[in-house]
């Protein structure tokens, strides 16, 4: 796989934090609720005014709304729940090794460069 011209780096909580409160300002004026992904040390440093909240990639709560009850609500506990993941219990039915993502996303778990050196089995 060919190397991203992109450097990854993981900013200070004050800069998260400063980024959160931008963002937030500017999606409340569209109507559009901010929730992080496992950020719990930044999402407990905003103020009480903040609407900003953890989320959770897999949301039981929206999945029954769009496909009525009989949907998990039980958190994932095998997930990253101390950094505040909000993951309900899921199922993963894909199978990376046949059918691999080839988008080449750079956070992408399915990508065929992942399969294997990620330690991801199906």
């Amino acid at each position: 796989m060919k190397a991203s011209p992109v450097t990854l780096f993981d900013p200070d909580p004050e800069a998260k934090l400063s980024l959160l409160l931008s963002m937030e300002a500017t999606l409340a004026g569209r109507g559009i609720k901010l929730l992080t992904c496992c950020e719990k040390q930044v999402v407990d440093r905003l103020p009480e005014t903040s609407r900003v909240n953890s989320g959770g990639c897999i949301d039981g709560r929206r999945l029954v709304k769009v496909h009525g009850p009989g949907i998990s609500l039980r958190r994932d506990r095998g997930q990253r729940t101390k950094s505040g993941c909000q993951c309900s219990v899921a199922v993963d039915i894909g199978d990376y090794r046949l059918h691999r993502c080839r988008h080449n996303c750079l956070y992408c778990y399915g990508q065929p460069a992942a399969v294997g050196s990620a330690g991801l089995q199906n």
